[in-house]
């Protein structure tokens, strides 16, 4: 990683940002740049209509796996008794 550029969460991407960023990009000898999935589905416009920037681009997939998933679900639904009791109504209709 040579360079981090931070945008804010739902931030709509232009041309010209992205432009810019390739520009600077290209003068610092890096090649490509490395965009989460989530920044992939909003960059598509951009992508689409410049070709030779969609090259560039490599989108990083990320995942997680919580260990202790029931424990850590109980403990979430202990801070919200009224859902506890709704969810629990609900999971045993059938």
């Amino acid at each position: 990683v040579n360079r981090v550029r931070a945008f804010g969460d739902h931030h709509h991407y232009t041309v010209q940002e992205v432009q810019a960023l390739m520009g600077e990009a290209r003068r610092q000898g890096i090649d490509h740049l490395v965009v989460t999935e989530k920044d992939a589905v909003k960059l598509r416009g951009v992508l689409n209509s410049y070709e030779e920037i969609g090259e560039r681009i490599i989108v990083c997939c990320t995942r997680f796996r919580v260990e202790g998933m029931d424990d850590l679900w109980q403990r979430v639904l202990a801070l919200f008794p009224e859902q506890r009791r709704r969810i629990k109504t609900t999971s045993n209709k059938k």
